[in-house]
């Protein structure tokens, strides 16, 4: 399993895409809260397996602030809804496409699963390439920490 490593906390890229019903997510929108952005795939199979902890985390964590930005990369709306009724528990955080890849280039991802997270400032300070137990201790620490 990947892990969280800090990083530089270079200011994020802003972007706009929409999610599968049609509605705009802009990453500026939630300046001022802490983000969760993690790039994934439906064919991706770590990405599959790490779905329902980040659900998890986001149901026990939501109260306090944190936002969840899944951005799926490349695939189509009727793909991922198909995918998500098969998850359990199915994710109910947003979930952005990225059907022409381009977020996906501009933030360096170079593979699936990759996340992010952002702090109340907008500055990158934690990234995870691979699966990651996001409903574990340590990846609960870092969030706690940047949430209170």
């Amino acid at each position: 399993m990947g892990r969280f490593n800090a990083t530089s906390g270079t200011l994020a890229g802003d972007f706009r895409l929409l999610d599968r019903n049609g509605h705009a997510i802009k990453l500026s929108t939630y300046k001022g809260k802490v983000v969760l952005l993690n790039f994934w795939a439906t064919w991706c199979i770590p990405c599959r397996r790490e779905m329902p902890a980040v659900e998890r985390l986001w149901r026990e964590m939501k109260s306090s602030g944190l936002v969840v930005i899944a951005i799926d990369a490349g695939e189509d709306g009727a793909t991922i809804d198909r995918f998500v009724r098969r998850i359990d528990p199915s994710p109910s955080f947003a979930i952005a496409l990225d059907r022409d890849l381009a977020v996906t280039k501009a933030w360096g991802v170079k593979g699936m699963p990759t996340s992010f997270i952002i702090d109340t400032r907008g500055r990158i300070v934690f990234q995870a390439m691979g699966a990651v137990e996001f409903d574990s201790a340590d990846t609960k620490a870092i969030l706690r920490g940047l949430l209170f």
